[in-house]
């Protein structure tokens, strides 16, 4: 998604499935100042990076859900790339919903922002058992 987007439902879902193109790219990009805001429904993000890109990558990007609504990131690499990548601060953040994270490996070296206010923050291994454990650089 290009920068300075913005993206609110008003009520419902947002959901975005992408894979990277056949000679290398990565699945999901949201780049600066992207906002997303499903006030009550649920984001889901999925990607696929083909060669050496990233699943997901995350630019300065806000994601946030109102009420219980959850959050989900879904990502691979099929190549050297990471499974979900921040490549700048972000901020993703729910009232009482879940945030998940689905992937084997991680880059928090751009120091993402993650919060639920009641809800849990889940890293979920995209395959199980993953052969090396979760791999992740940086933190959050």
């Amino acid at each position: 998604m290009a920068n300075n987007r913005w993206m609110d439902t008003g009520g419902g879902d947002i959901t975005i499935k992408a894979k990277g193109w056949s000679g290398g790219g990565p699945g999901v990009v949201l780049g600066q100042n992207v906002n997303m805001l499903a006030n009550g429904g649920d984001i889901q993000l999925s990607g696929i990076g083909v060669g050496s890109s990233d699943g997901i990558e995350i630019g300065s990007a806000t994601i946030q859900t109102t009420g219980s609504g959850n959050i989900t990131l879904t990502a691979s690499s099929d190549g050297a790339g990471t499974d979900i990548s921040f490549a700048q601060v972000a901020t993703i953040s729910t009232d009482s919903g879940d945030i998940t994270f689905n992937a084997d490996s991680y880059d928090f070296t751009a120091n993402p922002t993650v919060t639920s206010t009641s809800g849990d923050i889940i890293f979920q291994p995209r395959m199980h058992p993953p052969p090396l454990g979760l791999m992740m650089r940086g933190r959050i």
